[in-house]
């Protein structure tokens, strides 16, 4: 004969009532306040339903790796809802080195994106240390106009350059040696002056405080995807190594700025290089600043942890990290596209004039979206790796057809748009039309 609590507990299970929560539950992450408005099975209160449904959810969860407690001991998991495997399975699609976006970023007419792309992320890596340089002078200092003036313009710069470099880095394993290697070619010349900023947080959670070298380990093992659940996911190893860095400061200096490379080589490693792109430090500190809130987020951070007996249930914290990399993924790709179009319409408008090639519509794409862009030779050089004869020859051919002019600063030349280069384009693009139709 059957206990009175199995048939209650069967009771429950078999309720439609409770079948419809769980399947809930099952598609995307509820919030406590979601949840007491649905309708609740009869003979538990809703705050013992949510108890069972979170047991359920605990027993196929994803477990945060066993070094990342918090200074009471308690541990971590969430669980993969439907909504988030769907998700992470198209930042997979979308970031991997097969996908379009990937093809599109390696293509010709990327090239002058792929810098700008950069020159942004270098200037959000230091921003993560309260450093704050301008479009202009970053400009002035990446394309080789003029020397560093000062430690943090010689930080940029320094980090412009291990940017290009992480990708050969790649191939190696991580350790806190290599971390190391980074940082000092990182901080060459450029001591840390400024307060350091407040570290990012998870709403209620402190990490146990380890020790440098102790926190470098785990950094790497991040890096490496070691003693991580098999179904976790980099982009939540990325928050566990920005979190380590900057709450944490391993490093002698500009933890926050080796917190974005390390993720970037994270993405790289992981075979996502789309999403080294993606400035997810930044967004992140947006939604813990208060500027990214709901609806536009499922949660605020503050109400994105669950405390569950003597652990921690994250599943909101992540589905929101997803939600906030899908945000920056898409605008990513509508910035790529955009290159793509316009070096489309440059292509378009060119069709008929041999005297311009593939560089030199990069160069008139560049223009056509930061008008304020200057060009000189040796960075056209390096960007599409030619002779410097040939680079000279380029710049100056878009001269003589009226697209840029040329001056002197300092010992060198450099290039930029005429006045009234957009509507030129236009006028070429419209003369280019009528001609086909024709």
């Amino acid at each position: 004969m059957e206990s009175g609590w199995f048939q209650e507990a069967m009771a429950l299970v078999t309720d439609r009532r409770f079948a419809s929560l769980r399947r809930r539950a099952e598609h995307r992450p509820l919030t406590w306040d979601e949840f007491v408005l649905l309708p609740q099975p009869p003979g538990a209160t809703p705050a013992q339903v949510w108890e069972l449904l979170t047991a359920l959810r605990r027993h196929t969860a994803v477990e945060l790796p066993e070094y990342a407690v918090d200074t009471l001991g308690r541990r971590g998991w969430y669980s993969l809802t439907r909504s988030m495997r769907a998700d992470l399975a198209d930042i997979d699609r979308r970031c991997n080195p097969d996908s379009s976006l990937a093809e599109s970023l390696r293509s010709n007419a990327a090239t002058h994106f792929v810098v700008a792309a950069h020159v942004n992320a270098a200037l959000t890596a230091i921003g993560e240390d309260g450093v704050y340089l301008d479009h202009k002078r970053a400009n002035e200092l990446l394309l080789g106009e003029r020397r560093p003036r000062t430690p943090e313009e010689q930080l940029l710069l320094n980090t412009h350059r291990v940017m290009w470099e992480l990708e050969e880095l790649a191939d190696q394993r991580c350790t806190p040696q290599l971390i190391r290697s980074i940082h000092a070619r990182v901080a060459e010349n450029a001591p840390q002056r400024l307060p350091t900023p407040p570290g990012l947080e998870i709403g209620g959670w402190e990490i146990t405080p380890l020790d440098a070298e102790a926190t470098l380990e785990y950094v790497s093992r991040f890096v490496n995807g070691e003693g991580v659940d098999p179904e976790d996911h980099p982009i939540s190893f990325a928050l566990g190594l920005l979190i380590s860095f900057t709450s944490g400061r391993p490093l002698p200096s500009w933890n926050g700025l080796m917190s974005v490379l390390m993720t970037r080589l994270l993405f790289l490693r992981s075979h996502l290089p789309v999403a080294a792109m993606i400035p997810i430090a930044r967004v992140y500190r947006a939604w813990q600043n208060g500027v990214i809130v709901p609806p536009v987020v499922p949660v605020a951070l503050h109400d994105s942890l669950i405390p569950v007996g003597d652990e921690f249930d994250f599943t909101l914290y992540v589905a929101t990290v997803i939600h906030l990399t899908r945000m920056e993924l898409d605008a990513t790709e509508s910035a790529i596209r955009r290159a793509l179009a316009s070096d489309q319409i440059m292509t378009r408008a060119l069709a008929a004039d041999r005297r311009v090639n593939h560089r030199q519509r990069g160069v008139l794409s560049a223009a056509l979206s930061e008008p304020e862009t200057v060009f000189r030779i040796d960075t056209h050089q390096r960007l599409y790796r030619v002779a410097y004869s040939t680079a000279r020859a380029d710049l100056l051919g878009l001269v003589d057809l009226g697209f840029l002019f040329q001056e002197r600063r300092g010992a060198a030349f450099v290039f930029a748009p005429v006045a009234g280069f957009r509507q030129r384009v236009r006028e070429l693009t419209a003369s280019a039309s009528s001609t086909r139709s024709s």
